[in-house]
């Protein structure tokens, strides 16, 4: 599996209503990028716009924290080369 395709098929799953879906294949693809030792903004953006679809408020706000701490820090990083 990549964390392309998982993130693709949840991307699939969310435009078809089908939250549980797509929370399964972004959270496996959140999983398999930190076995690879990498970040994935737009994953966990994307999964925040699933907790906030079913409501789980506090989720959705700590995944877009997490993206935007992380979208900030490759921003500082390219920044510094």
């Amino acid at each position: 599996k990549s964390v392309g395709l998982l993130a693709n098929r949840g991307l699939a799953h969310e435009g078809l209503y089908q939250w549980q879906e797509a929370l399964d294949d972004y959270n496996e693809a959140i999983d398999l990028g930190k076995s690879i030792g990498n970040k994935y903004p737009y994953v966990l953006n994307s999964r925040g716009n699933v907790f906030s679809s079913l409501g789980r408020w506090e989720e959705a706000r700590a995944d877009y924290l997490a993206s935007a701490a992380i979208f900030q820090e490759s921003r500082m990083l390219s920044a510094t080369i």
